[in-house]
């Protein structure tokens, strides 16, 4: 069991790394020209303010895994913040009525993120165990 905790705890840390990297960098391509901007993904946003929001996406999940390192158990908590987010972005916009997928592929494509992104939140939820297990190193069991 813990070969798999561990397992999903990297795929915690490489899923948030990943997609950070990814909003980051399209939101500070797109603020040159944001008037271009399409991302069906993310509900309600468009042009600056779409720009604005995945240039700070990014940097928050940039930032919950640096804080990860130092600061253990609180930037776990957003870390676990971060892929809730990310996990709920998705499943809304895909339960929109205005939303459709172009094709099966299109769809498989969707569904396998979604799984990654409940894999990386609970190997986020593994993650936040394991900090709060290092800050009390001489806990005992009773009995």
């Amino acid at each position: 069991m813990y070969l798999v905790r561990g397992f999903f705890r990297l795929l915690a840390v490489a899923f948030t790394l990943v997609v950070s990297l990814f909003l980051l960098g399209v939101g500070l391509l797109a603020m040159g020209n944001a008037d271009t901007l399409r991302f069906d993904v993310v509900p309600l946003l468009t042009g600056e303010a779409l720009a604005r929001f995945l240039t700070g996406m990014g940097i928050l999940g940039l930032g919950a895994l640096i804080l990860m390192f130092r600061l253990k158990s609180l930037a776990s908590w957003l870390l676990i913040l971060w892929n809730l987010a990310v996990v709920s972005i998705l499943l809304c916009a895909v339960t929109r009525p205005s939303y459709q997928f172009d094709g099966m592929d299109h769809f498989e494509n969707g569904v396998y993120l979604f799984l990654l992104a409940l894999a990386a939140l609970w190997g986020s939820w593994f993650q936040l165990r394991a900090a709060r297990s290092r800050s009390r190193p001489y806990r005992t069991r009773a009995g």
